[in-house]
């Protein structure tokens, strides 16, 4: 993978809305690799944050580039007014029951 298409990519997901920007790293590694960084709009529903994802180019320009996300692919990091609703009910489901079980005599 370029780094054309891993940028084509990172904006097929369909949470990623645009990217702001592309900025890369001036230090160039020994083994030829550069870091990147994609400055992403992410839009789920009503909700719109900036992030950065990371990625790394070796053998930028020459017929033998790849390019690859650092780390690991990047993957949705906002949630809908219903999940974020569902976790809520979750965790006040589990503070009850630590509540409860905090009262219980020993």
């Amino acid at each position: 993978m370029t780094r054309k298409q891993l940028e084509a990519d990172l904006k097929s997901k369909e949470w990623v809305d645009g990217i702001a920007g592309i900025y890369f790293n001036d230090i160039q590694h020994k083994d030829g690799g550069r870091l990147y960084r994609f400055d992403v709009r992410e839009v789920v529903g009503n909700i719109g944050t900036y992030r950065n994802v990371d990625f790394f180019v070796f053998n930028e320009g020459l017929p033998t580039e790849y390019a690859f996300y650092k780390d690991a692919p990047p993957m949705k990091s906002i949630k809908t007014k219903e999940e974020q609703e569902d976790e809520q009910i979750i965790i006040a489901s589990q503070r009850a029951k630590a509540l409860a079980e905090a009262k219980k005599p020993i």
